[in-house]
């Protein structure tokens, strides 16, 4: 979570526990995932053809599976327009104030080809918890080759719904052509126009 803080049991949320079963990603070009540190869940579908960048070098260097690994920041992403068909998004906008997402948004908008796709899964956190500080959610992962990966996630309690989620991405150039809600989180997909 970046904070070295120690909190309360009083000011944590703990979402319930969450089983995700992700789909085989039907590509064979280059994928960038967004985040792509600590399980560096897409790269242990796609291996090398993932591109995972991360702002934390100590989150690259826990990744164990084939991805390229770069430190780079998502707000300024340094490959050239249209350099992707495929971005992914895997629990990461969780952890970016608004500002910062709808940077990150222009700037995936920028690096994928027009007609590219975008996915995103990320929770659902009620903001009218504003007496809890931090929220958790321990996540069951179904890899479509029949691994399994179990992880946790924690990040500030603030606004974390497809609702605004899906208006940023409107605003950044990109239509949803799939959404998926269950419990307490969403995925969605989205193409750059």
């Amino acid at each position: 979570m970046g904070d070295d803080h120690q909190f309360e049991e009083s000011e944590l949320h703990h979402l319930p526990r969450q089983s995700i079963t992700i789909p085989d990603i039907d590509t064979d070009r280059w994928i960038l995932d967004i985040g792509g540190g600590g399980e560096g869940i897409i790269g242990l579908i796609k291996g090398r053809q993932v591109v995972a960048i991360d702002i934390s070098r100590e989150e690259l260097e826990e990744v164990e599976n084939d991805s390229l690994k770069v430190v780079m920041d998502a707000t300024e992403l340094k490959f050239l327009d249209g350099s992707f068909d495929l971005v992914t998004v895997f629990y990461t906008f969780m952890y970016m104030p608004t500002e910062m997402v709808r940077k990150a948004l222009e700037e995936i908008a920028r690096v994928l080809v027009p007609g590219g796709e975008l996915l995103i899964w990320e929770p659902v956190v009620d903001p009218s918890l504003v007496d809890r500080k931090i929220f958790l959610t321990v996540l069951d992962i179904k890899l479509p080759d029949g691994r399994s990966v179990e992880t946790g996630y924690g990040a500030r309690v603030r606004n974390l719904d497809p609702e605004t989620m899906i208006s940023q991405l409107v605003g950044s150039g990109f239509g949803i052509v799939e959404e998926e809600r269950d419990g307490h989180r969403y995925f969605l997909r989205a193409i750059r126009k």
